[in-house]
């Protein structure tokens, strides 16, 4: 089994572009910089998890970047959030961790 170094590892959590942004460079901007900072505190890689069900563009732009897939498989991520009406959620989503070196 193949096992990844997190100890120097950043990772980027819950992106999103908004739509009217998108193709515009947003993404691949914030992306860029969140990986100096990365690099600039000691981090040796940077990974993050993408949805495989409806975000076949962001994996595109990852995989562009230089992104790869770690070669373990899908799994599956939940976390809660409170709506505005004040009543707490569960939501979840099948993934794919994606990792590149600094």
């Amino acid at each position: 089994m193949k096992y990844l170094d997190v100890t120097k590892t950043a990772y980027l959590e819950a992106g999103a572009t908004h739509g009217a942004y998108r193709r515009k460079g947003v993404a691949t901007a914030l992306v860029r910089e969140a990986e100096r900072l990365a690099k600039e505190h000691g981090c040796t890689h940077i990974g993050l998890e993408v949805g495989n069900a409806d975000n076949p563009d962001a994996k595109r732009l990852y995989e562009h970047l230089g992104y790869v897939d770690w070669g373990q498989g899908e799994f599956l991520i939940s976390w809660e959030h409170v709506e505005r009406n004040g009543h707490t959620r569960t939501d979840s989503e099948i993934v794919t961790y994606m990792h590149k070196p600094l």
